[in-house]
C-alpha cells in the first residue's frame, strides 16, 4: 500500500484508530477466549507458560490466543468470521485478523487485516455485547441438550411400544 496520497494528519488519524482497535481486540481476546473457550495446550517452561486457547463460533467469530510463547513474551492473536457458519475447520479457513506482540500490545504487528468485508463492526458488536451472546450460546445448548433427552426419551417409550405389540401380536 501506498501512503503518498495521504497528508501526515490523515495518516496520524488512520494509524491512531487502528491501533485503537487492534488494542480493544487484544484485551477482549486477552480476557474472553481463556475464560469462555477451550484450553488446547498448557506447557510450563523454565520462566514462562505457553497457552494456547480456542474460543469457536462465538457470535459470528471463532478466536484464538497464544500467549507466553519463550520468556521474553511472544503473544499471537487470531480471528476467524464466518457469519452463518458452526464448527469449522479453522485450519483450513482464512483469518480475517492475525497479530504477534512480544510484551507490548502496543508495539503488535499484524499480519493479515482483511479488508473489504464488515467484521470490524460484527466484532465491536461481538465484544460490547459478550454476556448476551454467551447467554444466548448457553441456552441455546441446553435447548439441544433438553431436546436430545426428550427425542431419546420418545424413542426409548415407542421401542417399548413396540415390544409391547409384539408381546401382544399386533
Amino acid at each position: 500500500m501506498t501512503y503518498e496520497s495521504l497528508s501526515n494528519e490523515e495518516l496520524t488519524r488512520k494509524v491512531a484508530l487502528r491501533r485503537e482497535f487492534l488494542l480493544r481486540v487484544i484485551r477482549w481476546v486477552e480476557k474472553a477466549v481463556p475464560s469462555r473457550g477451550e484450553l488446547l495446550k498448557r506447557e510450563i517452561g523454565s520462566s514462562h507458560t505457553h497457552t494456547v486457547c480456542l474460543l469457536q463460533d462465538f457470535g459470528d467469530f471463532s478466536f484464538q490466543s497464544d500467549t507466553g510463547q519463550t520468556m521474553m513474551g511472544g503473544n499471537s492473536v487470531n480471528v476467524w468470521y464466518h457469519p452463518g457458519f458452526r464448527g469449522l475447520d479453522l485450519g483450513k479457513t482464512r483469518s480475517v485478523l492475525t497479530l504477534h506482540y512480544q510484551s507490548d500490545p502496543n508495539n503488535c504487528e499484524v499480519s493479515i487485516y482483511e479488508i473489504g468485508t464488515p467484521w470490524e463492526d460484527s466484532l465491536s458488536y461481538v465484544m460490547e455485547n459478550e454476556n448476551e451472546i454467551a447467554a444466548e450460546a448457553t441456552a441455546q445448548a441446553e435447548a439441544k441438550k433438553h431436546g436430545d433427552v426428550a427425542k431419546w426419551q420418545k424413542q426409548a417409550e415407542r421401542r417399548k411400544l413396540e415390544e409391547l405389540a409384539m408381546r401382544l401380536k399386533i
